[in-house]
């Protein structure tokens, strides 16, 4: 399933701060009269939009004590532009429908498919419509605007009225992003797949077409190496928590032999640790995690068991497999790896 990914005129945003503006509305209405004579000299035949200016608040953190801000957020950058922007997500649609299958649900929700075999020619339709549309069209526009009188004119007008402000230039406008499969870029098929791309275009000597199969193979590595690092992070992240619960059973239920432990509480642990297992490996992490999984039901058996020696070994072997040298204390053992592994790719380092 494709993930088309199209920049908004959100990317056009600037923001500033007014909270020292005595007057902000007629400081407000100072500004709108200026973009509107923007628009009106450069949008010509378009139509001209509404509330150029928004007004909100933001909380910042300064040595410690929560402040807050009034901000005024506004375009500055004639209507044209923005509309120029608003209708890239239809053309990017357009470009790469040739190349996908459309499923309609009855609520009238779509689905999007793409088979491999299409995938070289539509990403080539979005590097034909990033520099059709957004080189040539809107990041020229963006840059020969900020060359005019009519951009200063619009800070200038923000630094006479006492706000400390730069006038940004150089802003670089994104491109439209189509990611594939994100799971699948790793798998064997889809490697084939591209090495057949390229020994096509060899064949037929076709240098822009390897060119452009060259270039997915790259894009392919690095969106995987970032899926990697999202599934790590995810997992370590969960069985960070499952970690953290566990330090707080053995603290209730096993290290004094006489408290009984929760056996829900142990249950719940131990479907939650079966469930990551098996999300693990979905993603090929199980064999990695295993041990760690192994560890949290030998805990949970020795909890319910009131077995405080078959904790605290267990902890220990954990915290050892996290990095972390062992406590004589289980809880805390539990706690120093969960940290651990909140802060470090531990699982990466493996695979990779």
């Amino acid at each position: 399933m494709p993930d088309l990914d199209v920049p908004s005129e959100e990317s056009l945003y600037f923001s500033v701060n007014v909270t020292s503006v005595p007057n902000i509305d007629g400081w407000v209405r100072g500004l709108e009269d200026i973009l509107a004579e923007i628009d009106e000299k450069y949008c010509k035949k378009e139509r001209k939009g509404g509330k150029r200016i928004s007004l909100g608040c933001a909380k910042v953190d300064i040595d410690g004590t929560e402040i807050r801000l009034r901000v005024a957020r506004f375009i500055p950058y004639p209507q044209s532009l923005v509309n120029r922007v608003k209708r890239l997500r239809s053309e990017a649609y357009d470009a790469i429908r040739p190349y996908i299958i459309v499923q309609e649900s009855p609520s009238g929700r779509k689905k999007h498919f793409m088979s491999g075999e299409m995938l070289v020619d539509a990403k080539k339709a979005v590097i034909d419509l990033n520099e059709r549309a957004v080189h040539k069209e809107i990041q020229s526009a963006i840059t020969e605007f900020e060359k005019s009188p009519d951009y200063a004119r619009i800070f200038d007008y923000i630094k006479n009225s006492g706000v400390a402000v730069q006038k940004p230039v150089g802003r670089s406008f994104p491109e439209v992003l189509l990611d594939t499969d994100q799971l699948g870029i790793s798998s064997e098929s889809y490697k084939r797949l591209l090495d057949e791309k390229k020994r096509l275009a060899i064949e037929a000597a076709d240098a822009k077409r390897r060119e452009l199969v060259e270039r997915i193979e790259q894009e392919a590595e690095k969106k995987r190496q970032e899926v990697l690092a999202a599934i790590e992070k995810d997992i370590r992240g969960r069985l960070s928590e499952v970690t953290l619960r566990l330090g707080e059973l053995a603290v209730s239920g096993g290290s004094s032999g006489k408290k009984r432990t929760n056996r829900r509480s142990l249950a719940a642990l131990s479907k939650r640790a079966s469930e990551l297992r098996r999300l693990a490996s979905s993603v090929g992490f199980g064999e990695i995690i295993s041990d760690h999984i192994r560890t949290v039901e030998e805990t949970a058996r020795g909890l319910a068991a009131g077995d405080t020696n078959a904790i605290l070994e267990a902890s220990k072997r954990f915290a050892e497999s996290c990095g972390v040298s062992p406590t004589e204390v289980a809880d805390m053992n539990f706690r120093l790896a969960a940290k651990k592994m909140r802060g470090e790719r531990l699982f990466l380092r493996v695979i990779e």
